[in-house]
């Protein structure tokens, strides 16, 4: 009798994955589809139309899900609105589970790479010029998030490190008008961006001080110091008032 030696099973697991993906997929498009499904704000308010059965395909985890939802148009604002994609969170048809990883993958490596360690990690595909439009939408997302100064639930470490820095960035000459430089005339041909960064450490007796992974958060701006440091101030209280001990490094 002949036995079959076991070897990759690469093919095996991608195979698993797409599959498990489909069930996913298929559940959560049943769920969205249900009758008499909830949504909050599916209601006309007074002065709007509701337009119903708006097609539209939304980009989850488990791959695009078409579904069809109720659309109220506001005439006199000339804008409506999709109460089934704000319950979701859609960004730009994206869930925030979805966003939550291009975003990440775009902040960590140029767009084109981070399309593809995107299609690795998850086997989704996704255009690399999405992860531009997507940094656009979530950018002003993540600074309304910072200056609310929500408290951040992780506890206080014994060190904080503080550093900032700042480069002159070249910028479109409409960009730079008014803008006072080094020039011969006095023109600006960059403008400097702040850049600030905060993370922890755990000190051990007796080894070399190392930076907490995925302890560091990080502020930048065009905008003058007292703004900068302001920007800063927010985040460090956020995260680390009462914090023991406070290095700033210069």
């Amino acid at each position: 009798m002949q036995t079959k030696a076991l070897g990759d099973i690469t093919w095996l697991e991608h195979g698993l994955r797409e599959t498990s993906q489909g069930m996913c997929r298929d559940v959560l498009r049943w769920l969205l589809a249900l009758p008499g499904l909830q949504v909050p704000g599916d209601s006309a308010a007074p002065g709007e139309r509701r337009i119903p059965a708006q097609e539209r395909t939304i980009h989850t985890l488990f791959g695009d899900i078409p579904v069809v939802r109720n659309y109220y148009h506001r005439p006199a604002a000339g804008h409506g609105r999709f109460p089934l994609d704000e319950a979701l969170g859609l960004i730009d048809g994206y869930t925030p589970g979805v966003a939550a990883l291009l975003g990440r993958c775009a902040a960590e490596q140029p767009f084109q790479c981070a399309a593809a360690s995107f299609h690795a990690y998850t086997g989704l595909r996704v255009e690399a010029r999405q992860f531009p439009r997507l940094a656009e939408r979530l950018g002003p997302l993540v600074e309304d998030f910072l200056r609310a100064a929500q408290p951040s639930a992780e506890p206080l470490p014994p060190r904080v490190y503080v550093a900032t820095d700042g480069t002159g960035a070249p910028l479109r000459h409409v960009e730079l008008q008014g803008r006072k430089g080094r020039q011969a005339d006095g023109s600006a041909q960059t403008h400097e961006v702040k850049v600030g960064a905060l993370f922890t450490q755990h000190p051990v007796v007796g080894e070399k001080p190392w930076r907490d992974l995925d302890s560091t958060t990080y502020v930048a701006t065009t905008q003058r110091a007292e703004a900068f440091g302001q920007m800063m101030r927010t985040e460090f209280c956020r995260r680390f008032a009462g914090t023991a001990e406070v290095v700033f490094l210069v």
